[in-house]
């Protein structure tokens, strides 16, 4: 079959596509890596049970996101609770579920748990909770400035 002009167009605009994809990519990978500074430390988003006890415990904060009550039943050994993740955000015009970014604040609360930025913060929830409460408190330390947040594998 004869190549016309419009097939030479198409060829060329998918090249172009090719490239734009390429170049979104790449743009996307570092604002991933801008936001989220751990993942390009080689540092693991994830801890196991192994990685978990060769920490110093007082090194370390363990918090458990699920509710207080399943807490109450049962919890990994040294984790606490502080709260639900909703105890750290605001109202702002109509709009709920805004952290509150008011240093003091902050900081009165995590530190009658015993949380420092300088140690190692491991998170758990309920590995079937479609919220994921655990991914919103880590989000929430790693806004907040700390670099040594990780979240239990398994949940």
């Amino acid at each position: 079959m004869k190549p016309d002009i419009t097939s030479a167009n198409r060829i060329l605009s998918r090249k172009i596509r090719m490239c734009q994809n390429k170049i979104c990519f790449l743009f996307l990978q570092g604002l991933i890596l801008f936001a989220y500074p751990s993942l390009g430390s080689g540092q693991s988003l994830t801890i196991n049970l192994e990685r978990l006890k060769s920490i110093s415990p007082d090194s370390q904060v363990i918090i458990d996101t699920r509710s207080k009550y399943k807490y109450l039943l049962g919890h990994i050994p040294n984790a606490i609770h502080i709260g639900k993740w909703q105890d750290y955000t605001k109202k702002v015009n109509g709009i709920k579920g805004l952290l509150i970014e008011d240093p003091k604040f902050i900081v009165t609360r995590l530190k009658r748990y015993g949380i420092h930025p300088n140690k190692s913060i491991v998170i758990y929830g309920e590995p079937n909770d479609p919220w994921r409460e655990d991914g919103r408190f880590f989000w929430m330390f790693e806004r907040f400035g700390f670099n040594k947040v990780s979240i239990f594998e398994g949940g």
